[in-house]
């Protein structure tokens, strides 16, 4: 049966190109669901499902053919793992199959488990090769693409967290808060217990080194510092228009320009940034010199910002020893913020803004209402299960 299966994803994706991966064959994607799903023992009827998880979606070969060929079992948990492509909104598709797979059985959640693991795997290898560049291969933001990555993992944190592929894709995951630092805490706060099982100050890439050669100076420091989190309203539609490399040029441009006094500041997938600073009056005159600058860009695209204040985590990047952001509540909240805001606009927290008020400056806050017009909003992900995350809102203006 396992043999007839791989002849048939061989067929299947003949000559297909995996997205993201610097140019591997599709082929070597299932083979790799596969093997670490052979590597936990698990069924012939697995290890079939696993490799023709894709053909549905990726070839010609219908559904039927599969349960004709393969039986029930393998057919079951191949539609299972098929997205509904009726679906266009790439974040709907995703929800509503990650559902599907949840209610599915540990054998199809096994599978997913085991596909999200080797995509990290081959995004991480693709981006230690070309870095940034990896964002151009992809179908949608590299951002967006580690959110509903989030969200596949708090899944199977709620339905299957004694599975050790649960643990394999958390382990997978965590270093790719080097590019979206908010993930480790995210982590943490799904399954605690996790982070206390690994060091998360020695985390290298798997086989080689990821972006850098672990060393004491990575030590992990905690303190409170103001936060900027950012984002480009749209800029999934201006990847696909081919209008993004503009807009990645001024965003990277502006925080070079305005940006390099700050303790620390990152800019991911070209559309959003990261920076935090011992000074709310300096980070404030940040945010609204990136927003005009991003607006200059063709298109006027809108750059929506949250600054907060909390404790952030920083380390050393090893080589030049700067600091580099690594998590902590402070960019947690910002980040949950960030969403909410007005493109174009810069809202700040109560913690942010009195802050502020100590300092002499010309800005000055108005409350941002919420649904319900009140300025105190919950700004925990929709559909998670993180914890309640109350925060009040202001617009920051001059």
């Amino acid at each position: 049966m396992v043999k007839d299966a791989l002849d048939t994803a061989r067929r299947a994706h003949a000559g297909q190109i995996r997205r993201g991966s610097d140019g591997l064959p599709y082929i070597e994607h299932p083979l790799a669901v596969a093997e670490i799903l052979f590597g936990h023992h698990y069924s012939d009827e697995v290890l079939a499902a696993a490799l023709l998880h894709d053909v549905v979606e990726k070839s010609d070969i219908e559904a039927s053919e599969i349960r004709e060929r393969f039986g029930e079992r393998v057919a079951d948990l191949v539609e299972a793992l098929t997205e509904d492509e009726e679906i266009e909104l790439y974040e709907e598709r995703k929800n509503e199959h990650r559902w599907r797979v949840s209610k599915a059985g540990p054998d199809a959640m096994a599978i997913f488990a085991a596909d999200k693991k080797t995509n990290v795997m081959t995004l991480r290898d693709a981006y230690a090769l070309i870095e940034e560049d990896v964002s151009s291969e992809l179908a949608v933001p590299l951002d967006l693409k580690i959110y509903v990555w989030e969200l596949d993992l708090e899944m199977l944190f709620d339905e299957a967290a004694e599975m050790p592929l649960t643990d394999e894709f958390a382990d997978e995951m965590l270093p790719l808060s080097e590019l979206h630092p908010v993930l480790s805490d995210v982590i943490g706060r799904l399954n605690p217990g996790y982070l206390e099982r690994i060091d998360r100050v020695e985390i290298v890439g798997y086989g080689r080194t990821w972006r850098g050669t672990p060393s004491a100076d990575r030590a992990v420091t905690a303190r409170m510092l103001f936060v900027l989190a950012g984002d480009v309203k749209g800029f999934g539609g201006l990847m696909r228009t081919g209008a993004d490399g503009a807009v990645r040029q001024a965003l990277d441009e502006a925080v070079q320009k305005w940006a390099r006094e700050t303790i620390s500041a990152e800019v991911g997938a070209g559309d959003a940034v990261s920076i935090v600073h011992d000074d709310p009056v300096v980070l404030a005159q940040v945010a609204r010199h990136l927003v005009d600058e991003v607006y200059r860009a063709p298109g006027q695209p809108r750059l929506r910002i949250a600054l907060h204040y909390g404790e952030v985590l920083t380390s050393r990047r090893p080589g030049d020893g700067l600091p580099v952001i690594a998590g902590g509540d402070g960019v947690l909240c910002a980040v949950r913020v960030e969403p909410r805001v007005e493109p174009g606009q810069i809202w700040v927290t109560e913690e942010f803004r009195a802050q502020l008020a100590e300092r002499p400056s010309l800005w000055r806050t108005t409350p941002a209402p919420g649904p319900d017009g009140a300025n105190r909003v919950n700004v925990k992900k929709e559909g998670g299960t993180e914890p309640d995350l109350w925060v009040e809102l202001y617009r920051l203006e001059f």
